[in-house]
């Protein structure tokens, strides 16, 4: 017997032409690629959004003051009514709420993408197990035969001598 038709072989190329036990470890890496590299997305917007949201009560806290200072004679009820009419007009402050409001989508996004991106693990890790247990079974029927084999080789051994 060849080396190239050896059992051995011949179940290493089982496992890797029929069964695809490379591609489905390679598609679970490849998942899992995925999903690191969405989560890495997700927390780079989530930190987005943060920063964008201390700006707001900020650039809100400078607009506050400057108005306080421009109209101390004002009341609580006017000046409230009055700093939202302010905030609406800041141009910085409306672009601050756009890119809060374009880190949310982003953030959205990337949880859409690992969540897809677990499943795919998921389902390549639970292939993965399958195969690991028909592996397993195909191991077991091997080493029935060839310990059946052995008896029977000691059998008619043993039935030639006598």
């Amino acid at each position: 017997m060849t080396e190239r038709t050896s059992p051995a072989r011949k179940a290493i190329a089982y496992a890797e032409d029929q069964l695809k036990v490379h591609e489905v470890l390679n598609a679970a890496l490849t998942a899992r690629e995925g999903l690191a590299e969405a989560m890495a997305r997700l927390v780079e917007a989530r930190s987005s959004k943060r920063t964008y949201e201390s700006q707001i009560r900020d650039r809100e806290m400078d607009l506050t003051l400057h108005e306080a200072e421009t109209h101390p004679s004002m009341s609580v009820a006017a000046m409230e009514r009055h700093l939202k009419v302010t905030f609406h007009k800041d141009h910085l402050l409306r672009d601050l709420h756009q890119k809060v409001e374009e880190s949310s989508l982003e953030i959205i996004q990337h949880e859409s993408i690992a969540q897809l991106c677990e499943v795919d693990v998921k389902i390549a890790t639970a292939r993965m197990n399958e195969l690991s247990g028909y592996l397993a079974y195909l191991a077991a029927v091997k080493q029935s035969q060839i310990v059946s084999e052995a008896r029977q080789s000691r059998e008619s051994g043993a039935e030639n001598d006598h």
